[in-house]
């Protein structure tokens, strides 16, 4: 209930300032990555930011993408934490 209050608060001050969008958004997404290093129970240290270019992909690095979400690399694909072979 709180965090509609907060997008209806964030709605009004958007005609005032585009910029409190993109902070309310860096934080969300801030949120999002400490949560899923967090639940994947391997530590900040672990995760890189997740490169532009699939060519820069080093088999078995974890990564934090651009939406706060973790993968890891497997040499052919960018796993999630559910699937078999994250870990």
């Amino acid at each position: 209930m709180q965090e509609s209050n907060n997008i209806n608060i964030l709605r009004m001050k958007t005609s005032v300032n585009d910029k409190d969008i993109y902070l309310y958004i860096l934080k969300k997404t801030a949120k999002a990555a400490a949560e899923a290093v967090e639940e994947s129970g391997l530590g900040i240290g672990k995760f890189n930011k997740l490169p532009e270019s699939q060519d820069d992909l080093e088999v078995g690095e974890y990564y934090i993408k651009k939406d706060g979400s973790v993968r890891r690399f497997d040499g052919e694909k960018l796993l999630t934490p559910s699937d078999e072979g994250f870990k």
